[in-house]
This record gives structure tokens, sequence and C-alpha cells, in this order.
């Protein structure tokens, strides 16, 4: 049912019908047309533009990306690292929001209600520094950019974890950003140390890895990073150790706390399994790549609270060319 986008008309609240020829519903056709506009609409300014999410600019606004694996079908698998057909492609999602409000009892930052923005797709964060364009994750993250204002926000935060090219693409598109790494993925990385050396579930593990993450909250860097060469010759002390010193300009996290800022990216783990995880990868499915973007596009809509406005917007004819 996933390949090619059949079931998109799930997501409608229109054109359900009584199912037809090889199980499509009436409105399943309907349901594919939208789903390519909505994911258009990612990548390429067209119509009336969507609001932010404020008439003024955020104090401060948060970017978060992260990917998560989705089956397709064989024509659009990519390569493993084994150099056989991979399974699945990965989505590369954002969540856009902002964290103006604070915990009565912890005075901590969390995300305001209704805020969030989202976009997902299966495209590709690679390019090179001769391409004319940045890469097609690039293009669709800066257009949501300025689609839900972060763009303009005087105050950017982009929170992920290490992977580079989330990164890489927050260099090239927010130059003046405050960029974080989630603390808890950095927390988890010594932790998976402790356990190789130390045994999974010792004393030793636990008094070890606490000690660490201790340091780590508290800004030490420089000693966390010794902690993992100690055991240089170990692949996942080693790892840990790359993984640190490429990204220790991005755990300040005392500094961090202290302009009261979110450390964790939790909601775009969150919205990678209920938006992605909860209708892509269902028992038996594979899908398309276009078939899936139709998918997450409508699906963004729907958790955003643009339905509506997409569907008026639809309605409407393009501009005409000039």
């Amino acid at each position: 049912m996933g390949a090619g986008g059949a079931g998109v008309g799930d997501e409608l609240r229109e054109g359900g019908g009584a199912p037809g020829p090889a199980g499509r519903r009436r409105g399943d056709g309907e349901a594919d047309g939208a789903g390519r506009e909505a994911g258009r609409g990612e990548i390429t300014a067209w119509g009336e533009a969507e609001p932010a999410l404020g008439e003024a600019p955020a104090e401060t606004m948060y970017c978060s990306p992260d990917g998560t694996g989705v089956p397709v079908v064989r024509r659009d698998a990519g390569t493993a690292e084994d150099g056989r057909p991979s399974k699945t492609r990965e989505a590369k999602v954002a969540v856009f929001h902002t964290a103006e409000r604070r915990n009565p009892r912890t005075g901590l930052p969390e995300r305001d209600a209704g805020s969030a923005r989202h976009t997902a797709a299966i495209d590709s964060a690679a390019s090179r520094d001769v391409d004319a364009e940045p890469s097609a994750f690039a293009r669709r993250l800066w257009r949501a950019a300025e689609r839900f204002g972060f763009a303009a926000a005087k105050r950017q935060v982009v929170v992920a974890d290490g992977a580079k090219w989330i990164w890489n693409a927050a260099a090239e598109l927010f130059p003046n950003a405050v960029c974080i790494v989630d603390i808890r993925h950095a927390k988890e990385r010594l932790w998976e140390v402790g356990r190789a050396v130390y045994g999974a579930g010792t004393e030793l593990c636990r008094a070890w890895s606490e000690k660490v993450c201790a340091a780590l909250s508290e800004g030490r860097v420089d000693d966390v990073l010794r902690e993992p060469r100690r055991h240089a010759g170990d692949k996942t002390a080693d790892q840990c150790a790359g993984y640190f010193e490429n990204n220790r300009g991005r755990m300040r996290y005392p500094a961090y706390r202290e302009m009261g800022l979110l450390i964790g990216s939790g909601m775009v783990e969150s919205s990678c399994r209920t938006l992605v995880g909860e209708r892509l990868k269902c028992s038996g499915m594979r899908w398309s790549r276009a078939g899936a973007n139709d998918v997450m596009a409508l699906r963004s809509c729907v958790r955003d609270e643009r339905y509506d406005d997409f569907w008026r917007r639809r309605r409407k004819p393009p501009p005409m060319a000039a």
C-alpha cells in the first residue's frame, strides 16, 4: 500500500469514499496531488506565503533537525556501507519552535504550546564546494526557516545531535545561530564507553559514567575528553573521543543555561516517531521516495494546523508570470 503513495487519503479529512480498484479509495488521486503540492511548498515559494509563528519576529527561536530510516521499494533504495542495497532511506525531519515560558517548579525553559512547525522529506544533505546551489535538504530547511519565522528571529538556536550533515547545514544557512549538541546524546556517548570498557551494569561503569557526565554538565569538556582518550584503542572510546573533539564548541552547557536556552532536542526525536514512524514504518510497508514525501508533507500540515490554510491556498490559481 505504501509504495507509490497509495494510502495518502488516510491523511485527508475529505475524499474518503469506498475502496476502488486495487484497493485505492476514490480520493487517493486527489490525495496524491495534494501531497505533491504540499511537498513542493516545502522547497519552493509559490502562491500566498504562509504566516510565521507570530506577527513580530520571535525573540528566540529553535530549530532541531534529525533523521530516521523509512523502508523503501528497491528502485529507490540507496547503498549500505557494505555495498549492498539498503532497505531504508533517511527521512530528514526538522522542528521549529519557541520556548519563552518557564517551568514554574524548575525555572527551566519549556516549549511554548502550539508553536511547533515541522518539515520532513527524504532528500540529500550532500553537496560540494563547487555546487551552484545548496543541497536539497539545505534548500528545504531554508524555505521552512523563512516560512516559520526562524530566519527573522532575533536569536536563532540550533539544537541537535552530533550528525555532521546537521552542523554543515547549520553553518551554511545560519552562521550566527547558537549551536548546541543535545546534552542527552552527549551523555549517552559517555555511557556507551563506560559499558564497553567496564562492563554493562557494573559499579565501575556507573561510577565512571556519572563522573564524566557531571563534568560535561559543568562545562569541563577538556576533562571529559581526557577520559575516553585514556582508553585509546577501544573502538567505542576512540569514536567517543572524536565525537567530543568535533563538537566541543557546541557543548558550553553552563553558558547556555545562563542564557536561558534549551539544551535538549527531544521534540524532534518524538516527531521522528510520531510524524514519520507511526505512518511509514508499519509492518510490511515499502514506500517510493515520492510517496513517502507526499505523506510526510501532508502529515506536517495536519500536525502544525496548517491544513486548512493549505487547502485555501490550493484552491487559488497560481500567480500569473510577469
